[in-house]
């Protein structure tokens, strides 16, 4: 539960940063994207993906090695990594 409340909390700090989105926003929500990496939680449970493609930490794309999948989320500063990166952590939807 309490890392279900955490990704919340997480989720609204994104998307006030995301409210006004400037270099400076921008560059505080890629530190702060570090310290979320620390907790047990998957970005997709922060509920905050468009706050997170405004601020250039998530994107969708569809992953060529399952296209019956569709697109996925691409999360966090590696968001720009191809598919083919292991880095890249990618959530189906």
């Amino acid at each position: 539960m309490s890392d279900r409340s955490c990704a919340e909390i997480f989720g609204k700090v994104f998307t006030i940063l995301a409210e006004h989105p400037t270099e400076e926003r921008m560059a505080i929500a890629r530190k702060v994207w570090h310290e979320c990496q620390e907790c047990e939680f998957t970005p997709d449970q922060m509920f905050a993906d468009e706050a997170l493609v405004v601020l250039g930490l998530a994107r969708l794309k569809e992953d060529p090695r399952h296209p019956e999948h569709g697109d996925v989320w691409l999360y966090g500063p590696e968001a720009e990594l191809s598919l083919d990166d292991d880095r890249s952590p990618a959530v189906g939807r």
